[in-house]
C-alpha cells in the first residue's frame, strides 16, 4: 500500500469557518503532519476537535496521521467518524478501505473502495487498491479487471502493469502477464522486480534462455538480491547447467546465509551431480533455517529429501495448526501418507482439501489412487473421471483410470484411456497393454 499521508495534499472539504484557535491547532497539525512529525500532529488535531467537535477535516487527518504510527483501530474509528460527519466525500472512504486492507481486511476493504468508487468513479488509484483486495483474496479475475480499470484512467503507472501481469500469471495467463511486464518494463526499465517477474513468465513459457537473461538483468539493478540468483539457478538447472546453477545458489546464500531455499536449491543439483554427501549437508542446513523461521512446509519438503517421512508429516501438521485452511497443505500431507501406505487417513486429507478447494483435479486424482489401494473401484472411478473433467491433460489420469476399468472388466474404454495416457506422454506399463490391450 502506498503511504498515505499523500492524500492530504488533495483538499476535498470546505474552507474551515470555526474559531481561530481551531484553525490554529488544526494548522499547526497540518505542518507537522508534513513534517512527519506525525504524533505532535496527532496532538494539535486532537486539540482542534475539542473545539470543534463536528470538525471533519480533523478527524480525516487525525485518521491519516494514526495510519502512519500504525494506530490502525484509532484510525478506523476517525476515518468512521469523518464519514458519518460528511457522508458524500469519497476519500474517507479512501482511506478507511486502505487501513482496513493494512489490517488484512480486504472485505471490508473492498466494501469502502466501492462506495469510494460509487461517489468518485475516475480514481485509478482507487480501483488499483481494489485490485489489490481482490488479489488478495484470491479473486484474479476481478482484479485484472479492476486493475484495466485504473489502467483507463491512467495508462501511465508500470505499478499497475505489473500488478496486472500477477494476477494473469497467476491465472496461468501467461502470455497476457508476458505483455504486461513488457509494458511495464518499458515504462520503468531501472525496476529489478519487472524483469524478474517476465523472466518467471519466460520459464513458465519454456523460454529459459531469454527467462535467463531477464533474471540477469535483474541482477544487474539490484546485485544483491539472493531471489534472483536463486530464480536463475532454478533455470539453470532445467537446462542442465548443474554447475553454474550452483555458483548462483552459492551466490545467494554468500548474499543471505540463512536462506533454506537456496541450500535446498544447491542441495538438490549436488544430487543430480552425484554429490549426495554434500547434498545431505545442504538440505541439514536448511531444515535448520526453515525450523528457526518456522516454515513448517518448507521443513516437511526438506525432511521428505532426508527420507524422513513420518517428520514431514509432524511439519505438515504443525502448518496446519497454524492455517487450519490451508488446502494445498492437505494434499499435500495426504500424499506423504500415501508414501507410507497409510491411505486411509490421506483419503481424509484429500477430502479435506477437496472441501477447501472442490475444482482441484489433483485432489480427487490422489484420492481416487487411495480408494485403488482399499479396492473402492468404483469410488475411485468416480474420482478419476472428476480429476480428468477438471484436467484433461494429465496422462496419469488417464493412465490410472483405465487400470481400474481393466480390473473391473470394462477393458475397451480402459485401453482407451491408457492409449489417451500415452498420446498425453505418460509412460504406459507394456506388458498390461499387451495382456489386456489385444
Amino acid at each position: 500500500m502506498r503511504v498515505i499521508v499523500s492524500l492530504l495534499l488533495a483538499s476535498f472539504f470546505c474552507t474551515k469557518t470555526y474559531s481561530q484557535s481551531s484553525n490554529d491547532h488544526f494548522n499547526r497539525g497540518f505542518a507537522k503532519h508534513q513534517a512527519k512529525d506525525y504524533k505532535t500532529a496527532i496532538s494539535e488535531y486532537s486539540k482542534a476537535i475539542e473545539v470543534n467537535p463536528n470538525d471533519t477535516n480533523a478527524y480525516y487527518n487525525r485518521a491519516i496521521a494514526k495510519h502512519n504510527v500504525e494506530d490502525f483501530k484509532g484510525a478506523i474509528s476517525d476515518y468512521s467518524t469523518a464519514v458519518s460527519l460528511a457522508p458524500t466525500k469519497a476519500n474517507s472512504y479512501t482511506g478507511r478501505g486502505r487501513t482496513r486492507h493494512m489490517q488484512n481486511d480486504y472485505k471490508g476493504a473492498i466494501e469502502d473502495y466501492n462506495k469510494s468508487l460509487a461517489l468518485f468513479p475516475g480514481d485509478a488509484a482507487v480501483y488499483e487498491d481494489r485490485g489489490d483486495a481482490k488479489f488478495e483474496l484470491g479473486d484474479e479475475k476481478s482484479a485484472i479487471e479492476d486493475y484495466g480499470k485504473s489502467i483507463a484512467i491512467d495508462s501511465q503507472s508500470a505499478r499497475v502493469y505489473a500488478k496486472r501481469g500477477d494476477a494473469r500469471f497467476q491465472l496461468k495467463f501467461y502470455k497476457g502477464a508476458f505483455a504486461d511486464y513488457n509494458k511495464a518494463i518499458t515504462m520503468d526499465p531501472k525496476d529489478a522486480d519487472y524483469y524478474n517477474s517476465r523472466g518467471d513468465t519466460r520459464c513458465e513459457l519454456k523460454d529459459y534462455k531469454n527467462a535467463i537473461s531477464d533474471y540477469g538483468r535483474a541482477i544487474g539493478i539490484e546485485p544483491k538480491n539472493a531471489d534472483y540468483f536463486i530464480s536463475r539457478a532454478d533455470t539453470k538447472w532445467l537446462t542442465d547447467d548443474l554447475k553454474g546453477a550452483i555458483a548462483d545458489y552459492t551466490m545467494a546464500i554468500e548474499i543471505e546465509p540463512n536462506d533454506p531455499d537456496a541450500y535446498v536449491g544447491r542441495g538438490l543439483t549436488k544430487d543430480m551431480l552425484n554429490d549426495h554427501d554434500g547434498a545431505i549437508v545442504d538440505y541439514r542446513k536448511a531444515l535448520n533455517f526453515a525450523g528457526a523461521g518456522k516454515d513448517y512446509v518448507l521443513s516437511a519438503f526438506i525432511k521428505k529429501l532426508l527420507d524422513d517421512y513420518k517428520g514431514a508429516i509432524d511439519e505438515y501438521t504443525k502448518a496446519l495448526s497454524v492455517k487450519p485452511t490451508e488446502k494445498k497443505v492437505y494434499l499435500m500431507r495426504g500424499k506423504t501418507k500415501l508414501e507410507l501406505n497409510d491411505s486411509k487417513t490421506a483419503i481424509a486429507d484429500f477430502n479435506k482439501a477437496i472441501e477447501l478447494n472442490p475444482k482441484d483435479a489433483e485432489a480427487y486424482a490422489y484420492r481416487g489412487r487411495s480408494k485403488i489401494d482399499l479396492k473402492d473401484y468404483m469410488g475411485a472411478l468416480a474420482d478419476l473421471d472428476n480429476a480428468i473433467s477438471l484436467n484433461s491433460g494429465d496422462g496419469e489420469y488417464y493412465y490410472n483410470r483405465g487400470i481400474i476399468k481393466i480390473v473391473l472388466k470394462r477393458k475397451d474404454s480402459g485401453c482407451s484411456d491408457l492409449r489417451r495416457a500415452a498420446e498425453l506422454g505418460y509412460i504406459v506399463d507394456e506388458n498390461m497393454v499387451g495382456e489386456n490391450c489385444k
